[in-house]
């Protein structure tokens, strides 16, 4: 089956499933405005537990990747800041409105990037995961 029949067979199911009235997950969030929407209830369970322990980096998720050769940092802080202009979920925030939790989906938003230059040092594995390992402490802020 080629690309462009499974393409078909997509939109066809989904045409169909529209007709029926059948609900994707993400239409049972109540639109509250442009751009604000309530919290599913697994946000909803995320916001509580960061409100519970607010420096908790439980929801971190750290990776380390190692480059080799040189790295032009502008040209990376360029690319991350568009990936973030162009998903939502890089921009959406929490906030407290009226005793309630909302989402918010910012128009812009500045990454907070973080550089750690270890050239010159005695840069073994070690240290780089020591360095890691505070980095990833840092609580996310909702």
């Amino acid at each position: 089956m080629t690309t462009e029949e499974k393409r078909q067979l997509l939109a066809k199911a989904l045409a169909g499933r529209k007709a029926k009235g059948e609900k994707k997950e993400n239409d049972r969030i109540e639109a509250l405005g442009k751009n604000r929407y309530s919290l599913s209830s697994a946000q909803r369970g995320i916001w509580l537990d960061c409100q519970m322990d607010p420096d908790s980096a439980v929801y971190n998720i750290p990776f380390a990747c190692k480059i080799k050769g040189s790295v032009d940092i502008e040209a990376l802080k360029e690319s991350l800041k568009r990936i973030i202009a162009r998903h939502d979920m890089w921009r959406t925030v929490f906030r407290s409105e009226d005793g309630d939790v909302i989402q918010e989906i910012m128009p812009e938003a500045e990454p907070d990037f973080t550089y750690i230059d270890l050239q010159g040092l005695e840069a073994t594995d070690e240290k780089v995961a020591e360095e890691a390992k505070e980095f990833v402490k840092k609580r996310i802020d909702l």
